[in-house]
């Protein structure tokens, strides 16, 4: 069985990701911005791996290739608000680089488990 998700719905999927990564004005919580933020990058990296996860039992392509993008999306727009400021450039990309790197072997080792070619 081949699940396919039609073009719109990924949309609606992505971009309700994409409030995870920026939660300022977006909760009716009576809760401070900051917690909201904090919540939602708490629970954004379980939802991302366990739709990558789910994908992969099922066979969905689809569904891994679209927890790895927003995966990889996610945890790049993290990296930049946690160590922009404070890290020196060369060291950043430096590190966002061997991540990219450590990324790719994952996702390769993934895509061998589904039985497409490496």
């Amino acid at each position: 069985m081949r699940l396919c998700i039609e073009p719109s719905a990924r949309w609606r999927f992505l971009s309700r990701f994409t409030r995870w990564d920026w939660a300022d004005g977006l909760s009716y919580l009576p809760v401070k911005i900051s917690l909201v933020e904090h919540v939602y990058q708490i629970v954004a990296f379980p939802v991302a791996a366990a739709a990558v996860w789910f994908g992969i039992q099922r066979h969905y392509r689809e569904l891994v290739n679209l927890g790895s993008a927003f995966f990889a999306i996610f945890l790049l727009t993290r990296f930049v608000d946690w160590w922009w400021d404070w890290m020196p450039k060369y060291v950043f990309f430096f590190v966002v680089w061997a991540i990219a790197l450590a990324l790719l072997a994952a996702f390769r080792k993934m895509r061998g488990r589904m039985g497409a070619p490496a």
